[in-house]
């Protein structure tokens, strides 16, 4: 059946005339043949195919192939070592090329794949540098933010210990100006006084004198209250008792606290009163203080004038307030306004006391 079918397709490839086919038919006929032992039919149809193609490199090998074995069957031994030679050379030749090819291929794939790895390394060098550029700039950045911010804390701690060097300078030179005043102007003005009874028609002398007495008390009482010796409470009671439109009213749990302290809030107390009685116009003045476990208050309200918190700029008297708040690291808050007086609050808290 396979030669029955070989024929016919023999005969189409040549009413069609492709050789081509009818080299590839031969080649299949004539492996028929040689299965079917018909030796002499396997040549003859071998060596038309052979005749047709013998460059093609499977054809060629098949072909030489079948002619060796037809050769030996046929007892040529002649031809059948000549397509031997053949076979063999076409297969070495084949091999050779399939190797080269396959090295080709192999070298191709081996520069492609080394190009991918170096651009892949070049890709990852690139990333790493730009990490690198970024780390850079962000140290730079956190540096100089920690650097400023030194130099911040630095030039803050600076200013506290100069504003508390200047707030201790007057807080001792005040005291020893009222000491001195009260002790040697004032007695002195006392013993003139007394003696000066013991004589006629001095009375107006003697009440200049009453006068003057009165003036350093005042003078030493602000420069630096005795009150003080017996706490911020009883300093600011005897503070609000020199004028009549001041109430001082005390909330909390009266407890010791530094000498500083109490210093910087009677000096906010005064200051804050005087400016309230000097330019608000107030009929009335709240003076309170408030002592707490976690923290001390002072506040001053009155029902003056008011002013505009924009347009006015902070004078002498209130930076200094400022000045002494932030040295205890304190913090202070001022509510005007035209027309509805003025509220002045300032809290210290237990850590900075």
């Amino acid at each position: 059946q396979a030669l029955k079918y070989c024929r016919e397709a023999l005969q189409i490839a040549e009413e069609i005339g492709s050789p081509r086919e009818i080299c590839n038919v031969s080649m299949v006929l004539s492996d028929i043949y040689r299965e079917m032992g018909d030796y002499k039919e396997c040549e003859q149809t071998a060596l038309r195919s052979w005749a047709a193609d013998s460059v093609t490199h499977d054809v060629a090998v098949q072909t030489a192939k079948t002619l060796t074995v037809a050769y030996i069957h046929l007892g040529k031994k002649d031809k059948a070592e000549y397509f031997f030679r053949k076979y063999y050379d076409i297969s070495a030749e084949g091999n050779d090329k399939s190797l080269h090819e396959s090295l080709a291929d192999m070298e191709v794939k081996y520069e492609t794949e080394k190009k991918e790895l170096r651009i892949t390394s070049l890709e990852k060098e690139r990333r790493l540098y730009i990490w690198l550029a970024v780390a850079s700039v962000l140290l730079v950045f956190v540096s100089g933010v920690v650097l400023w911010q030194k130099i911040k804390n630095e030039k803050k701690k600076r200013q506290l210990a100069a504003a508390n060097a200047v707030q201790d300078g007057e807080m001792g030179e005040r005291e020893r100006l009222a000491s001195e005043l009260h002790d040697r102007l004032g007695g002195t003005l006392s013993a003139v006084k007394s003696e000066l009874n013991n004589t006629k028609d001095v009375s107006s002398i003697s009440g200049k004198l009453d006068e003057c007495i009165e003036e350093v008390r005042r003078i030493t009482h602000n420069m630096m209250p005795l009150s003080l010796r017996f706490g911020i409470k009883a300093a600011l009671e005897d503070f609000a008792a020199q004028f009549s439109k001041v109430r001082f009213h005390y909330f909390g749990e009266e407890t010791k606290i530094g000498k500083r302290m109490e210093f910087v809030i009677y000096c906010c107390a005064n200051e804050l009163v005087t400016n309230s009685l000097r330019h608000s116009g107030a009929e009335y003045i709240n003076l309170q203080l408030i002592q707490e476990e976690n923290r001390i208050a002072l506040m001053v309200q009155d029902d003056g004038r008011g002013f505009d918190q924009k347009s006015v700029k902070r004078g002498i008297g209130l930076k200094n307030i400022y000045d002494r708040v932030a040295s205890c690291n304190g913090k202070i808050e001022i509510i005007s306004a035209p027309g509805k007086g003025t509220e002045t609050s300032i809290e210290f808290k237990p850590e900075n006391i």
